[in-house]
């Protein structure tokens, strides 16, 4: 006897698809005690010695070292090998058996399953166990088979027999055929193509339709994984940021020695003895004057000189991070405009998104830095302007959107409505939002702080490179205007999102006593985002012009120091010129990683915001589409009965994964609509944009007037 407390199982269902349409589109799984489950695996070993040698070799289910690839290749074997005789072909009866809710659980008739366990010379006892735990217990079963006839001269006697023998069978033996899925027989569906144990098997058994679908299946996916791998393993061998540095475009200045210090001043290296040093304790350190003709060496940089760079390693792994996003950008446009993958997740929107974050925390790492410093100065701007960022913020905010259409309105609108509707679809009736607008706007401004304060230093850098850049082509005017264009580039990011400047002007140009449309709202979104993709490429493609120039201020020091009277040690003059070198990548991150922002923020306004690249598109309206989220059976943590082992096909079970997570990632855009996005993305833009203008107009107004003074 069998207690009934270890018979009870818990019985859930797993979608077998995405879209559920009848109790048949469920998996039922048993979820047995964990005791009986391990009693049923000693079980399990008796019965497996009491086989019968003479059983069904054709059965693959619940026998050891047996397969669905085993089925698969034995049908398609057994196919090919008969159609190569003249005058045959192949007739293929997928037969499949009702189950999930209709049936399943009351097919296993437990006399005629002792019967059955009789004549397989299973022992007595065994079978009344066996029959005793299935008194009171749903149980389900492998129920999948397939008839396979070789037909020669047209003669299907033999086949339509056996068909025949199947239906008969089925009855005595209380099973129901699934039609649904059972294909190609009388009264059922002939079709072309099937999908047998994951396989996708057409009539002219030709593997074109089963290629297609696996190449569509998660290419996105595989592309991905494919520039994460290539990533990680091309890093020590190339790195396009070791290669922007280490190219040898870029020229640093070395450190002038002692002795090449001595000589300039005019007296020879001091040479101390034993006896001196340990009357004077230590050396004395070397002095010159500040006024000698001190001439720094060239050098250009190579990779060795980067070892030792600060934050090398995480320069490293953003720029070339961003550089493969980019790719993996590209390769989602191009798949998006050739197959219909609306129904997909969009990879490359998190690569993008995941893009942001991580030069966010790049710029985090560098503050860290100055909060850490004993120096109190780095510290107080960083400070200063997270302040000055929150209470323009905040003014920024209020502002309607007649004037900034960046769409938050909206799209917080939206969103508030989208949580309410799914708080009540998942049974929370009287769920209400807990915060308000002016809540979320507060949060959203103090995150606006935090981001001013890490764009402050690279700002008031930015001036700095800027002006040192301009100055060092002078005789350049073509350079000197491009840089020019490239400093006022977030500027013009500013006025793109002023609706009475960019988009009402060009909608209603004034044309005398009339106005004409320009471009139409649809065009006008499209000409932003290349518009706002042209400045950040002009602005990369200028950055060893802003990086040579901050290298040049180890020479621009030593000038200043020639006009200045007295002495200095020459380990500060070494130190001095040293520590500009060493700050090379922090320049670096600090140029880069506000132009990666607001690339890749727009990038995702493009793709999560639902925009076009096509200047002549049509107008599409904000419209966000009803909230509908599919409605599944919770699954509860456990695993298959170890009746279920060897009949699951893994097909399935991968879809029905891949349908939860689906499930999942609707049930998230039903709530983060392209409306939401949108207003979200385009206010990050245009506020990493306002940020740079803040810092870099207050570092030139430094540089140019206050270091002067």
């Amino acid at each position: 006897m069998v207690p009934a407390c270890l018979k009870s199982s818990t019985i859930v269902s797993v979608p077998r698809k995405s879209t559920i349409t009848c109790h048949n589109d469920y998996r039922p799984v048993a979820l047995t005690p964990v005791i009986m489950k391990c009693f049923e695996r000693i079980l399990l070993k008796y019965i497996k010695d009491d086989v019968p040698a003479g059983l069904d070799s054709l059965q693959f289910t619940y026998r050891e070292n047996r397969s669905t690839e085993d089925a698969v290749l034995l049908a398609l074997h057994r196919a090919l090998t008969h159609l190569q005789h003249p005058n045959t072909y192949v007739r293929m009866l997928f037969v499949d058996f009702s189950s999930a809710f209709s049936s399943a659980f009351n097919t296993v008739l437990r006399d005629m399953l002792a019967a059955k366990l009789t004549t397989l010379v299973y022992l007595h006892h065994l079978c009344s166990w066996i029959s005793n735990f299935l008194i009171n217990r749903p149980q389900v079963f492998a129920d999948d088979t397939t008839v396979v006839g070789l037909i020669s001269n047209n003669d299907e006697t033999h086949y339509r027999d056996e068909v025949h023998n199947l239906t008969q069978w089925c009855p005595r033996n209380n099973l129901i055929l699934n039609t649904s899925k059972t294909k190609e027989g009388e009264m059922l569906v002939r079709v072309d193509s099937i999908k047998f144990l994951g396989i996708h098997i057409s009539s002219d058994l030709s593997w074109t339709e089963n290629t297609f679908h696996k190449a569509l299946m998660g290419i996105q996916l595989v592309v991905s994984l494919l520039a994460a791998s290539i990533m990680q393993r091309m890093a020590p061998h190339y790195s396009f940021a070791r290669w922007l540095l280490c190219s040898g475009s870029l020229f640093r200045f070395k450190h002038p020695s002692e002795g090449e210090l001595c000589v300039l001043a005019g007296k020879q290296m001091p040479k101390q003895n034993r006896r001196d040093r340990r009357q004077n304790g230590e050396n004395k350190p070397l002095t010159v004057p500040k006024d000698i003709d001190l001439h720094l060496e060239k050098a250009p940089v190579n990779v060795m000189d980067a070892l030792v760079l600060r934050f090398f390693l995480e320069y490293q792994w953003l720029v070339d991070f961003a550089v493969y996003a980019m790719g993996v950008f590209l390769f989602t446009e191009c798949y998006y405009s050739v197959v219909d993958a609306s129904k997909e997740v969009n990879i490359g929107a998190i690569w993008c998104v995941l893009t942001v974050l991580f030069g966010l925390k790049a710029l985090h790492t560098l503050m860290s830095h100055y909060f850490r410093s004993e120096e109190g100065g780095e510290r107080s701007v960083c400070l200063a302007f997270g302040f000055l960022s929150l209470l323009v913020a905040m003014l920024v905010l209020v502002v309607r959107e007649d004037y900034l259409e960046f769409g938050l309105e909206s799209g917080f609108s939206n969103l508030f409505d989208n949580l309410e509707t799914f708080a009540k679809q998942q049974g929370y009736a009287d769920w209400s939002i807990p915060v308000t607008k002016l809540t979320v706007k507060f949060g959203l401004a103090a995150v606006c702080a935090y981001i001013g304060s890490l764009l402050a230093f690279p700002g008031l850098r930015l001036a700095q490179t800027h002006l040192d850049a301009v100055q060092m082509n002078s005789d350049r005017p073509l350079i000197q205007i491009l840089l020019h264009m490239s400093f006022l580039s977030p500027v013009v990011v500013l006025v793109l999102w002023i609706k009475p400047i960019a988009r009402d002007f060009l909608a209603n140009a004034p044309m005398g006593k009339t106005s004409v449309t320009i471009v139409s709202s649809a065009t006008f979104d499209s000409m932003r985002l290349w518009i706002i993709v042209a400045l950040c490429v002009l602005r990369l493609g200028l950055t060893r012009y802003h990086l040579q120039a901050y290298l040049n201020l180890a020479q621009k020091w030593v000038e200043q120091m020639k006009k200045e009277a007295g002495r200095i040690a020459a380990i500060d003059i070494q130190r001095k010129v040293t520590r500009v070198f060493c700050y090379l990548t922090v320049v670096t991150l600090q140029y880069l990683v506000p132009i990666l922002l607001i690339l890749f923020s727009t990038l995702a306004l493009k793709m999560l915001g639902n925009f076009s690249w096509c200047v002549d598109d049509v107008e599409t309206p904000g419209v966000t589409p009803a909230l509908v989220l599919p409605t599944a059976a919770p699954v509860r943590s456990g695993g298959l009965d170890e009746d279920e082992e060897g009949m699951e096909d893994m097909e399935e079970d991968i879809q029905a994964t891949v349908a939860r997570l689906s499930e999942m990632f609707a049930a998230l855009w039903s709530v983060l609509t392209p409306l939401f996005l949108r207003g979200l993305f385009a206010f990050l833009t245009w506020w990493v944009a306002a940020c740079q203008v803040i810092s870099s107009l207050f570092g030139i107004y430094f540089h140019q007037y206050l270091m002067h003074n």
